[in-house]
C-alpha cells in the first residue's frame, strides 16, 4: 500500500493496547514504518504480545505540528493491526483496517480482504457521575502538554483517540466528548479506560523510550451541566485549551472526568 509514509514519519512513537486476560493494556514502542505500512515496534523491555494478536497502534505526526487550533491540524489514525512476528523486545505487525484523519475529514482509508467489522453486543450502560468530595487542584495553566491519547474498550481491541485535556494535581484528567462518536459509543459500553499524557512537544530521542508518555489504567465518569464542578473545569480547560472551545458549544457536550485506578 505504501499509505502511511506520505503523511507520517518514518520513525517516531507510539501507544500500543491490546485485551490481554481480559485486561486492557498498553504500552509505549519505538515505531519504524515500512514502506508496505508494516510496523516495527521496539519496546523498552520484555512485552507479552504473540503473533496472531489483535493489537491497535496510535500514529499521527503530532511533532510536526506548529500550532494547535480549533482544526486540529494532525494526521492521526487508531491503527488495528495483527501481530505477525514478536521477539522479546521487538514486534512486527500488519495492518488490519485504519482511517488516517486530518483535522475532521478522512484523507485515507485500508481494510484488509478478510477484515470485517465486529458486531458490538454489549448493551448501553450510563456514566456514573462524578464525585467531587475532594479537592482536585486543576492545572488549567500547567504547560506540560496539550494532547492526550484516549484508549476505550471497542469489541476485539481498542480504539484510540488523539484529545485535549485538562490534569489535576491528584493524577485525575478532564475531557470532552459527544456520545455519538466511537470513543463515546465504547464509554456508554464499558467506562474503563487508559489515558496517555502526550510529552512529545518537547521530543527527544536521546532521553529513555517511557518518557514520551505517561500511562494511567482510568475510570470515565460524567459530570453533568449546573453543578459548581463542571464550571470549574470548564473554565479551566478553554483556559489551558481556549481553541477547544466549539467542543463545549455544543448541546450534546459531555465532559468526562477520568479517575486513576489503583491496581
Amino acid at each position: 500500500m505504501g499509505l502511511l509514509r506520505d503523511y507520517l514519519p518514518r520513525h517516531t512513537y507510539g501507544v500500543v493496547g491490546a485485551y490481554q486476560e481480559q485486561q486492557l493494556t498498553a504500552a509505549v514502542a519505538a515505531v519504524s514504518i515500512n514502506d508496505d505500512d508494516t510496523l516495527g515496534l521496539q519496546f523498552p523491555g520484555n512485552h507479552a504480545f504473540q503473533a496472531g494478536d489483535r493489537v491497535t497502534v496510535q500514529l499521527d505526526n503530532r511533532l510536526q505540528m506548529a500550532r494547535l487550533s480549533e482544526e486540529l491540524p494532525v494526521h492521526r489514525t487508531s491503527y488495528k493491526v495483527v501481530v505477525s512476528t514478536a521477539s522479546a523486545d521487538f514486534v512486527e505487525v500488519t495492518p488490519a483496517e485504519f482511517q488516517l484523519a486530518y483535522s475532521d475529514k478522512f484523507v485515507e482509508e485500508y481494510r484488509a480482504p478478510d477484515y470485517r467489522f465486529p458486531p458490538d453486543p454489549r448493551p448501553l450502560r450510563a456514566l456514573e457521575e462524578s464525585p467531587d468530595a475532594r479537592k482536585l487542584q486543576l492545572r488549567g495553566d500547567d504547560a506540560e502538554t496539550n494532547l492526550g491519547v484516549l484508549l476505550t474498550r471497542a469489541p476485539d481491541r481498542p480504539h484510540s483517540t488523539v484529545m485535549a485535556f485538562l490534569s489535576a494535581r491528584s493524577g485525575d484528567v478532564f475531557l470532552v466528548t459527544r456520545p455519538q462518536s466511537y470513543k463515546g459509543h465504547n464509554l456508554f459500553r464499558d467506562a474503563r479506560v487508559v489515558f496517555a499524557v502526550d510529552y512529545r512537544e518537547t521530543y527527544d530521542l536521546t532521553k529513555p523510550l517511557n518518557w514520551a508518555y505517561r500511562l494511567q489504567a482510568m475510570k470515565a465518569y460524567r459530570i453533568s451541566a449546573g453543578r459548581r464542578l463542571h464550571a470549574e473545569v470548564t473554565e479551566a480547560f478553554l483556559r489551558k485549551n481556549p481553541w477547544n472551545a466549539r467542543f463545549f458549544a455544543g448541546p450534546d457536550a459531555i465532559l468526562l472526568h477520568l479517575a486513576p485506578v489503583v491496581t
